[in-house]
């Protein structure tokens, strides 16, 4: 079973946190919450999708990994949009 934690620091030095919410640059108007941190070996972190983008389908009720280094402004990563969320 992977080490899970609350927190972890990418290596752009992004601190990545439960509960916080990103917006997905690739797919502007998507954002995705982290809801867990797999820290062993190449660290994941566990995302809800919360809003989708304009003109797709609604979000799918399932977790969506990806590496904690997409979790940076980038062309191709994401952008922090709110550090967490009130309702946690």
């Amino acid at each position: 079973m992977p080490d899970l934690t609350e927190e972890i620091a990418n290596r752009f030095g992004t601190v990545i946190r439960v509960g916080q919410v990103w917006e997905d640059l690739c797919a502007v108007g998507r954002t995705v919450r982290v809801t867990a941190i797999k820290a062993g070996g190449a660290p994941h972190a566990v995302l809800d999708v919360v809003t989708n983008a304009p003109g797709t389908r609604g979000p799918r009720p399932r977790n969506v990994q990806i590496h904690v280094d997409r979790l940076q402004p980038s062309s191709t990563g994401y952008r922090l949009v709110t550090e967490q969320e009130a309702d946690r």
